[in-house]
């Protein structure tokens, strides 16, 4: 992808709204007092529209969302699994194309099952194994409701995507 002031400003928005996705609505880990939230849907539909473009995406507006929400510990870890899922997402998700629900379906449930194994291995070294193990679970059903709800907007995401391309515009 070609990097323009238009991707550029989208980009910006799409990471601004991962954050505020994650922020907005928290549903606590009190084992690792982390939290389940909604950011990831918004990188996953990243993945859709701009494809690997999606890391920075996904990396930086997470990462904002802990720094702003006061989970220091985790704007590293969260920086790098974050683009990690939208890499993964984004480089073999489809928009359109033969089996383009089932390709995305299964590169978001890779995306998202390395988020919670990322943040497993990070939770083992900070916390302890166990707490790592509790909030495996919470962490999973986090990544299989937001790519559900990510696959659930493709068809938004088909209608939006050719805005987004140079020389796009709204019809």
């Amino acid at each position: 992808m070609r990097v323009t002031t238009k991707s550029l400003a989208v980009s910006g928005l799409l990471a601004a709204l991962t954050a505020v996705a994650t922020m907005a609505l928290k549903v606590p880990v009190p084992a690792t007092s982390g939290y389940v939230h909604l950011g990831d849907t918004i990188i996953l539909f990243s993945a859709l529209l701009l494809g690997p473009a999606a890391a920075p995406i996904g990396g930086v507006g997470s990462a904002l969302a802990d720094l702003l929400g006061g989970y220091g510990q985790y704007v590293l870890p969260t920086l790098v699994i974050k683009a990690v899922v939208g890499l993964v997402a984004g480089r073999w998700g489809r928009l359109s194309g033969k089996g383009a629900l089932g390709r995305s379906a299964v590169a978001f449930a890779a995306a998202q099952t390395l988020m919670a194994l990322g943040y497993w291995a990070f939770e083992c070294l900070y916390y302890t194994p166990g707490a790592a193990w509790v909030a495996l679970g919470p962490n999973l059903l986090q990544g299989l409701f937001s790519a559900m709800l990510a696959l659930a907007l493709l068809p938004v995401a088909r209608r939006v995507a050719p805005m987004l391309a140079p020389g796009g515009r709204p019809k």
